[in-house]
Order: structure tokens, then C-alpha cells, then sequence
């Protein structure tokens, strides 16, 4: 029982985190996270960024990692793509999978920035079906620009709606871009954070991702509550175990439990 305690004890830095938190400050895409997938097609950049760095010819790039789901969720990260985004040439970020509502049947949720339309989508594709629904549609022409750099956020509210905000730079509040009702299962109790990026060969290295973060308490959005510029925000790291902050009782214990 004694070498039982000693190893949970040894494991809780490792299981005491309360949010995912990637803000990839390398060496190696996987050196904080377990990513794994199509790492040989990313690098982190001398910015500190994830860029995509992929063979000309593959069109399709994705790393994923592993996450468990709760009733409450939010999701948080920034998008820099330095092309005006189409259906050729889109970031997909993949937040949900639901095995339950439909038994034997995944359905995917996730986010994709960029169509023809310019806009951020909140989509549901069905392992059954050949297109994806649009769950929720931005307002057009959000992503004109030869280069468009943002921060999205969607939540899920209690199992029973989505809500997905975006805040373009230069912008100093999160911008509502629609909601919708929820049908997701509650017996869902993890799945796979994922990015994916679609290109053609003329934007093999033009997407970046960076400052991810997932799950944290819902944020209440007051009216004309502001929020610094999305690469000037300090990222918080991952709450501890209190006692993982005391290292003299830790060695007190270990020598009691020996």
C-alpha cells in the first residue's frame, strides 16, 4: 500500500493539471504535449509559433492530441493565415467527437476558418454523411485580407449550446459569431484536440497556431468589457496541486510512507 501512495505521489505533477495549455515553446512541437500526427509537416518558428512547413504536393496536414471532455467546455486559440482563406486553403480545428448520441456512429465537431465566403464556421460532420452541416456561419468577408491573424473561442454550455466568438487584431472584444443548440451525449468523456490544415502549393507554410488553451471556467461576457490584443495577452499556466508547491512536506511524506 506504502509503494502505491509513493507512486500516485510521484505521478502528481504530471496528473494534477486543470486546463490544457499549449503555447509551443519547443523545443519540439511535442516537448510540453503528447501531438502526435503529421509532426514532420509543422515546425515552431522563431516567433514561437506552429507553422505549417509541409510538402508541396500533400494538401492535407494534421497533428492531434488527447483531451477529456466535461459539460462545460471553452476553447481557446490564435490563427494567423497570411492569405485571403478559401475552401482550397482553410485551417480546420477538430474540438469534439461524439461516439453516443448515434451509437456506432462519430460525429465530429469543428471549427473552420476560411471558405470562399471569408468567414469562421462552427461545423458537424457525420461519419454517415458526405458534407459537413454549418452549425454556426460568421458574418462574410471577416478573413479579406492578404493576412488575417485572430483569436477564436467557442464554448459548450452545459451539453446544450455552442457559442463561437472571434477577436480579429486590432479588435479590443470578443466578437459573437453565432450559437446554436447542442445534441451531444454526456456518456462522451474524451476525445481529440486536432489541427488540420488544408492548402494548395502555394500556401504550404502560410498557417500558424499558437496559444491554445482548454478547458477553463466559461467566461461571462459583460457588456463593453475589453480585452488586450491577443499576442500581448500573458497565458496563465496550469493550476497545481497545493501541495505540489511545498516540497519540504513532500520529502516529509515520501520518508513517512518509505
Amino acid at each position: 500500500m506504502k509503494q502505491f501512495i509513493l507512486f500516485i505521489l510521484v505521478l502528481l505533477p504530471v496528473c494534477a493539471f486543470a486546463q490544457f495549455t499549449e503555447t509551443f515553446d519547443g523545443p519540439e512541437i511535442n516537448s510540453t504535449n503528447p501531438w502526435r500526427g503529421d509532426l514532420d509537416k509543422f515546425i515552431i518558428n522563431s516567433d514561437g509559433w506552429l507553422q505549417l512547413d509541409a510538402p508541396l504536393d500533400q494538401k492535407h496536414a494534421e497533428i492531434s492530441v488527447p483531451i477529456s471532455y466535461s459539460n462545460n467546455m471553452e476553447w481557446v486559440f490564435d490563427v494567423k493565415l497570411l492569405f485571403e482563406p478559401t475552401n482550397p486553403n482553410c485551417a480546420r480545428i477538430y474540438i469534439y467527437t461524439d461516439k453516443q448520441t448515434i451509437p456506432n456512429i462519430n460525429d465530429d465537431y469543428y471549427i473552420q476558418i476560411g471558405s470562399n465566403d471569408r468567414d469562421i464556421t462552427l461545423r458537424r460532420q457525420r461519419e454517415t454523411e458526405k458534407n459537413p452541416k454549418k452549425l454556426i456561419t460568421g458574418p462574410e468577408n471577416l478573413l479579406k485580407n492578404a493576412t488575417n491573424s485572430l483569436r477564436v473561442k467557442l464554448t459548450l454550455e452545459n451539453l446544450k449550446e455552442w457559442k463561437l466568438y472571434s477577436k480579429v487584431e486590432g479588435e479590443t472584444a470578443y466578437q459573437l459569431q453565432g450559437k446554436c443548440p447542442a445534441t451531444v451525449s454526456s456518456l462522451n468523456k474524451g476525445g481529440w484536440f486536432k489541427i488540420h490544415c488544408v492548402y494548395s502549393q502555394t500556401r504550404a507554410n502560410f498557417f500558424y497556431f499558437d496559444n491554445i488553451m482548454y478547458p477553463q471556467k466559461l467566461q461571462r461576457h459583460r457588456k463593453n468589457q475589453t480585452h488586450p490584443n491577443p499576442h500581448q495577452w500573458n497565458y496563465p499556466n496550469c493550476k497545481q496541486s497545493k501541495y505540489l508547491r511545498r516540497p519540504l512536506f513532500n520529502l516529509y511524506l515520501i520518508k513517512r510512507l518509505i
